[in-house]
């Protein structure tokens, strides 16, 4: 009987305490707060070719080394037109560190009638790659516009995220920070 008091005076402790008492909560982390899903370690990115807006090829080798955030837009989506401004800002704040910003448009039509026009009326200055055939995009398994993918320095897929997001947020910063150190 008195085991039967304990364990009903234990359950009745354990009822009283609040949920999640006695567990450690884990805060959100970078990732997390910046939306991004990150992946297992050990996925390649797939490689790419591309031409870039003078018509040079530029592949994902040529920028090893350094953390890549690949974003695949088009000239015609709204959600990526209202992000284009803050991924300007971040490419100027993170110039001249081991990271760049890629845009890769997957306009259909002649990159001088769409993306030149837009790219220029945007003021835009960070790399801006041509996908007209989607073969790189198809590659990424993009669902959807815009998606951002995120390369580390050896060509490992880190990470994806899926819509547009002000690039200028201090978990944005905080976020390619952490991605930077990590990479060292």
């Amino acid at each position: 009987m008195g085991v039967q008091r304990m364990l009903a005076g234990c359950c009745l402790l354990l009822a009283a305490l609040p949920v999640g008492a006695g567990a450690a909560e884990k805060p959100p982390d970078v990732w997390e707060k910046f939306g991004v899903v990150e992946f297992a370690d050990g996925q390649r990115a797939p490689a790419f070719a591309l031409k870039d807006m003078a018509g040079r090829t530029v592949t994902l080798a040529d920028l090893k080394g350094k953390v890549v955030a690949v974003n695949f837009w088009a000239t015609w989506c709204e959600p990526c037109e209202l992000e284009m401004p803050s991924m300007e800002a971040l490419h100027r704040k993170y110039k001249g560190k081991p990271f760049v910003m890629v845009g890769i448009s997957v306009d259909t039509g002649a990159a001088d009638i769409f993306v030149r026009p837009y790219v220029e009326g945007k003021g835009l200055t960070f790399l801006i790659l041509l996908d007209s055939t989607m073969r790189t995009s198809r590659a990424y398994k993009v669902r959807g516009l815009p998606t951002t993918f995120f390369v580390g320095p050896g060509g490992e897929l880190l990470g994806q995220a899926h819509g547009p997001r002000d690039w200028t947020t201090p978990e944005a910063f905080a976020f390619i920070d952490h991605l930077l150190v990590r990479a060292r």
